[in-house]
């Protein structure tokens, strides 16, 4: 039943099957359960698993979702995704658009030009069909907003408990040992010696900027910042340490 329920999902999220068409399947796919499962159990079996195995299943029946919306959310897949119809020429997006799509809203042909004086693309975008409200684009390309993911994440019960603030919040820095098998960052004398930990990093970039029309130079540098300085610190221009410089 679990399987049925997510293969609605898939077609409705990944294949666009309207929300129509999917409710549809649903109740569909019920009638079809509905049908067999009587037959799963004519078998001679003990009397009491026969019970139990129909409550379960009498259960799941009863629960069965009559929308894509509801089955979605049993899912925990009630994804925000917000949908572009894609040039398969040039890669022009056109949206997002609103739910229900309005495709009205879109051109029939991609009008993007590579430079103000060129042609446009003109490549087509939906599928030709007698009834143009019923055309559907030849490619789409879905966005699902990081602000909606990330709510979900940071809320869930089993991500809340355990969300790192800082790279000490983990146990790798707190646990790494030494040769002699100690905390590597406890285990020395304050008086004679200091273990610092440092992130490395290394970045490519033009001086002179990325402007298209200007000077094309690229260099890099590597720089340090010391982990062991609070976070307000950290990454500080004065607190990081610029070790070298690469040149293009």
């Amino acid at each position: 039943l679990l399987i049925a329920v997510l293969a609605m999902g898939t077609l409705h999220i990944l294949a666009g099957l309207s929300r129509e068409h999917s409710n549809f399947l649903l109740v569909a796919m019920l009638a079809i359960i509905v049908a067999t499962v009587p037959r799963t159990y004519t078998k001679p079996v003990e009397e009491q698993k026969t019970n139990a195995t129909h409550d379960k299943v009498s259960h799941l029946l009863t629960s069965w979702p009559s929308d894509i919306c509801t089955a979605l959310q049993l899912l925990h897949i009630d994804l925000e995704l917000w949908q572009y119809v894609c040039c398969q020429m040039c890669f022009s997006l056109y949206g997002p658009l609103p739910e229900p799509a309005a495709y009205q809203d879109i051109p029939r042909e991609c009008s993007y030009r590579s430079t103000p004086s060129s042609s446009p693309c003109q490549a087509s975008l939906f599928r030709q069909e007698s009834n143009d409200h019923n055309s559907q684009p030849l490619c789409s390309f879905w966005y699902q907003p990081l602000s909606s993911w990330i709510g979900p994440l940071c809320t869930s019960p089993q991500t809340a408990s355990g969300l790192m603030w800082d790279i000490w919040d983990g146990e790798v820095f707190r646990e790494f040992r030494g040769p002699d098998d100690k905390p590597f960052l406890e285990a020395y004398d304050l008086k004679s010696e200091v273990r610092l930990i440092f992130s490395l990093f290394v970045d490519w970039f033009n001086p002179l900027g990325n402007k298209q029309s200007g000077k094309h130079v690229s260099f890099s540098i590597i720089y340090l910042a010391c982990n062991n300085l609070p976070v307000h610190l950290r990454y500080q221009t004065e607190n990081i340490y610029l070790a070298g410089i690469i040149p293009g």
